[in-house]
């Protein structure tokens, strides 16, 4: 509930960096490309969507997305930025995903499990790969970090020192196979196959 009230008062600040982020998942998919190819891919669930940079990337190089976060101000902003016929917008929980099993070719999350205890990003790992087909992706910190990074993710309270460290062990054992690809200087792409 705190979480969902602090990016609630947040999703204006993120809304001004709309572009901003944009230009770090164009970024991101370019650094990328050499280690994984998403060209026979259609659907995309982006879990913790913000206010949809992601979404509207993805949805310019043609998939369908889906994007669900749990802060209602954050989908009010991701409507208003990205209306396309291919896209929509849903409030609900990552930790119990409202959607079928295998329902979506991949399964993406961005800086969100950083923010969780140990339990709810088990939790969440399992609710991604339960809905995937094919990949669950995750667009997170590495071992590289700035000092401001420190002090913001220390302010959030969320488990970002323990998530670094553990990352890879955790997804490790709960797909098939895990590949670790640098996204950009401190950032990772963690991509478990289903």
């Amino acid at each position: 509930m705190a979480g969902r009230k602090l990016f609630d008062c947040i999703a204006p600040i993120y809304s001004r960096y709309f572009d901003f982020q944009k230009r770090m998942y164009q970024d991101a998919l370019q650094t990328v490309a050499s280690g994984i190819s998403l060209d026979a891919y259609e659907t995309i669930l982006d879990v913790g969507c913000g206010t949809g940079a992601f979404a509207a990337v993805m949805l310019a190089r043609g998939f369908t997305v889906t994007g669900i976060d749990t802060s209602e101000k954050m989908l009010q902003a991701a409507r208003r930025k990205v209306m396309h016929p291919s896209a929509r917008f849903l409030h609900a929980d990552g930790g119990a995903l409202p959607f079928t099993d295998g329902s979506f070719d991949i399964v993406f999350s961005s800086y969100v499990l950083h923010g969780l205890q140990p339990d709810e990003r088990k939790n969440l790992y399992r609710e991604m790969k339960r809905v995937a087909k094919h990949l669950v992706i995750v667009h997170d910190y590495n071992q590289t970090r700035s000092i401001t990074t420190s002090i913001v993710e220390w302010a959030e309270r969320g488990d970002y020192f323990r998530f670094i460290q553990a990352v890879e062990e955790e997804m490790r054992a709960g797909f098939s196979d895990l590949r670790v690809i640098p996204a950009a200087d401190k950032a990772n792409w963690y991509v478990g196959e289903i």
